[in-house]
């Protein structure tokens, strides 16, 4: 079984050796996003003198990354189209907008600013560089969730979370985490790609592989974001050998 994010893509694999496997030219879905970012942020830096004493981008940590103005312009995109096709705008309609679109420019303008109020005024020409390419990853991401997203087995969800509750720091997540800035740093990419793509009516739960895949070292926790059924956001909490004592286990297995 193909599940989303079942073999992590977001904030698993080093982001200098992506970028140099990939052209530079092209965008690629398997490209992950930090991957993108870095390339991002490497070409604000020939331009953004505050940049040219830090280390480079491909040495940041995942905070480090999805704190930046580029990756807040990303997940403005990401935000904006999957909030539209939860409005019934369809895949191929989505896929006819370009980096021009204004409501687009605006929406991603206002958070890379918020981000960094400096970023926009390094030129128009970087924004209008990183615009498509976050608008083409964005599509090629939403193109293989709507392809590839398949019902999860309800038999290792949890019981229904409350988002807002959890982001506003009034209800604690599974796996005995508190917030979200607990979780593993490889985690922060997909957390904040999920929070992108939420809408009203989601379902957001946690899920726990069964013990023989632990067993295995092939066991994956963390959490899910369903809609209308289907898995399209992952948040990878623990995989492999090491595993949480998860707070709703017992209520599983």
């Amino acid at each position: 079984m193909t599940w989303l994010n079942w073999t992590p893509k977001l904030g698993r694999f080093s982001a200098a050796a992506e970028l140099a496997a990939a052209p530079e030219e092209v965008v690629d879905v398997h490209v992950s996003a930090d991957a993108l970012l870095v390339s991002m942020i490497e070409a604000r830096r020939e331009v953004d003198k505050r940049l040219e004493e830090q280390k480079e981008p491909a040495l940041w940590s995942q905070k480090e990354l999805w704190s930046s103005p580029e990756a807040a312009a990303l997940l403005a995109v990401e935000g904006f189209l999957w909030k539209n096709h939860a409005r019934g705008s369809t895949l191929d309609q989505l896929q006819k907008l370009s980096g021009s679109d204004v409501d687009l420019r605006r929406v991603a303008g206002r958070s890379a600013k918020a981000a960094d109020i400096r970023y926009l005024a390094a030129g128009s020409d970087l924004f209008d560089e990183h615009l498509p390419k976050a608008l083409a990853w964005s599509l090629r991401e939403m193109k293989e969730i709507l392809e590839r997203a398949e019902a999860p087995l309800l038999s290792w969800c949890g019981c229904d979370l409350d988002w807002w509750d959890i982001v506003q720091k009034k209800a604690p997540l599974p796996f005995g985490l508190r917030s979200p800035s607990d979780m593993p740093a490889s985690a922060c990419g997909e957390w904040k790609l999920l929070c992108a793509r939420r809408n009203d009516g989601d379902r957001f739960v946690p899920f726990d592989t069964p013990a023989g895949y632990w067993e295995r070292s092939t066991g994956k926790a963390g959490l899910w974001l369903l809609r209308n059924g289907a898995v399209i956001s992952t948040v990878v909490i623990s995989d492999g050998r090491q595993r949480f004592a998860l707070g709703f286990k017992s209520a599983l297995f």
